[in-house]
């Protein structure tokens, strides 16, 4: 009873019914809007946080490479601590192998509010050709909460905003109908020349459809359609209002971003203005150079840090790639100079100068370098090891070879390059059809391929001609070789001179065959002089038993 009393108050007249029609209408849209509104910055947060784990976990796992690979626990303890600097990361774990315990993790307190987690193999590249190797992996864990509080925020923002257009709405509607209701006939001259004036909040009341009611009729429609001009004017300055808000908060966040990848990177980053004096510099290229900040900000970079080659001979600035960069405009990619640190040491570098250039004009230049020092030790000890292999296997008089499981050759000896009569710098890369005629190389092919199938060692001799006239028996092994982790790199295959052994075969079987025939002549003279012993003893019965006995006496 008391909800039909209810109805019928509120619809009690014309003006009531108006304001609850445009009252519900304007909370329907409102609502959706902001229902819309809310949902799509909930999800535009939520995808932008889920991208950001994918990156941060691709960017650690690059950059925990090198210290995982050295074991070196400090400089993923200061990794691990630098990205939980961020309020908004919950954990993060680096996995050794296939280790379920984590070598080094960070972890906040309590539990993550609708966590996103990733994870992100951590793969360190080795030089060619030895493959990279995946050492482990990165696993972090975003928490949801900082977005899920800006998000409440923003509801109460938006939820303030709708009852204020709420009531500002209801105001609005009921000082209209009152004056279009309310308002006396005789006002309409005044009111018109006001509406013409420009005061479009103005409404003049209709109290009869005859000339001036129409009259009216025409002067209202006109203020609407000029109020509904410049309403959709207002509402489109405050979206574009909007969309420089959300812009600037993509930059902040953009900005933070960039900052926390400069200060996480491994690398030694800074930047120049377009005279060469510093202008940025991340704490790592501050490890590797032993400066302070205060010590280079503001200051040419040549002059501290590359004012000399490696043998402290003088670099002049306009020699110097870096200078090309910030003065030229030219992008550089440097392998084998050095930087110079505070007290006055040295280390081999790798860098990259970037020119930054705005309106075609050059504003300075970007610097990323590595200290190499291990690497160049490394490829040092790589290269004796190389040439202590080399001499050892050019000092073995036998053929020895290798090819990948497509036959392209992948090394050889001297005595091989002999067989070919090629150095062995031109054998690498070529196949049998390159070095020898197609019938020799189909044959060989043929046995690659058995062997191949078999994956076991094979064997067979063949008679081999060499360039200077010479023609000799090789007996060939071929065998599979693999890597450290059971992977089949190729086919080995180690061949021998048996030429002398098989003519000293020869001769053995010549003597062997003499030998027997002697036997059989030395057999044939036992059993003549047996014969001649019984004719003999058969002459001796007819002459008589006593005589016989003294001729075998």
């Amino acid at each position: 009873m008391w909800k039909t009393n209810l109805v019928a108050v509120l619809t009690a007249s014309l003006q009531r019914k108006l304001m609850l029609a445009l009252m519900a209408i304007a909370t329907v849209v409102i609502g959706v809007g902001g229902i819309y509104l809310l949902g799509s910055q909930q999800q535009s947060a939520s995808a932008g946080l889920e991208a950001r784990a994918v990156y941060m976990a691709g960017m650690l796992s690059k950059t925990l490479a090198g210290p995982l690979w050295n074991i070196d626990l400090k400089s993923i303890q200061d990794q691990l601590d630098m990205v939980m600097s961020d309020p908004e990361i919950y954990s993060v774990a680096l996995y050794q192998g296939e280790q379920k315990q984590p070598l080094v993790s960070k972890k906040r307190d309590g539990q993550p509010s609708d966590g996103i987690e990733r994870d992100s193999p951590v793969i360190f590249v080795r030089d060619l050709p030895l493959p990279p190797v995946q050492l482990g992996r990165v696993r972090i864990v975003y928490t949801r909460g900082y977005m899920y509080q800006a998000l409440r925020q923003t509801r109460m923002l938006i939820l303030a905003g709708i009852l204020c257009l709420l009531v500002s709405l209801s105001t609005a509607t009921y000082v209209l109908l009152r004056r279009m209701v309310q308002k006396p006939i005789g006002e309409l001259l005044a009111m018109a020349h006001r509406i013409a004036e420009g005061d479009l909040e103005v409404r003049i009341p209709v109290t009869s459809r005859d000339e001036i009611g129409l009259l009216c009729d025409k002067f209202n429609d006109m203020t609407n359609k000029l109020k509904q001009t410049m309403d959709g004017l207002s509402r489109s300055e405050q979206n574009y209002r909007n969309i420089n808000v959300t812009l600037e908060s993509l930059v902040l966040e953009r900005t933070a971003e960039l900052r926390l990848l400069l200060h996480s990177a491994g690398e030694g980053i800074f930047g120049v203005d377009a005279t060469g004096k510093l202008t940025f510099i991340n704490p790592a290229a501050f490890r590797m150079l032993g400066f302070a900040e205060e010590e280079m900000k503001g200051k040419g970079v040549h002059g501290l840090i590359h004012h000399s080659h490696g043998d402290g001979s003088c670099y002049p600035v306009e020699d110097s790639p870096m200078y090309a960069s910030y003065a030229r405009g030219t992008g550089n990619h440097v392998k084998d100079e050095v930087l110079w640190r505070k007290d006055g040491s040295s280390f081999p570098a790798d860098y990259s100068s970037t020119p930054i250039i705005q309106d075609s004009n050059v504003k300075g230049a970007v610097v990323i370098f590595h200290d190499i020092t291990e690497r160049k030790q490394a490829e040092l000890n790589l290269a004796e090891s190389r040439a202590t292999i080399v001499a050892l296997i050019n000092s073995i008089p036998d053929l020895i070879f290798y090819k990948n499981p497509q036959g392209v050759y992948l090394g050889s000896n001297s005595a091989f390059g002999e067989l070919v009569g090629r150095p062995v710098s031109e054998i690498t890369g070529k196949t049998d059809y390159d070095l020898f005629s197609n019938e020799i190389a189909d044959i060989s092919v043929a046995k690659d391929a058995a062997m191949l199938s078999s994956l076991e060692p094979q064997s067979n001799e063949e008679w081999v001609h060499y360039p200077d006239g010479r023609r000799l028996l090789l007996d060939t092994l071929k065998s599979p070789f693999w890597d450290g982790e059971g992977k089949l790199l190729g086919i080995l295959g180690i061949s021998r001179d048996i030429t002398g052994r098989q003519q000293a075969e020869k001769e053995l079987k010549a003597r062997m065959e003499d030998l027997e025939r002697f036997s059989r002549l030395t057999i044939n003279r036992e059993e003549r002089m047996i014969e001649l012993k019984e004719e003999v003893n058969a002459f001796l019965t007819q002459i008589g038993k006593e005589a016989k006995y003294n001729i075998v006496e």
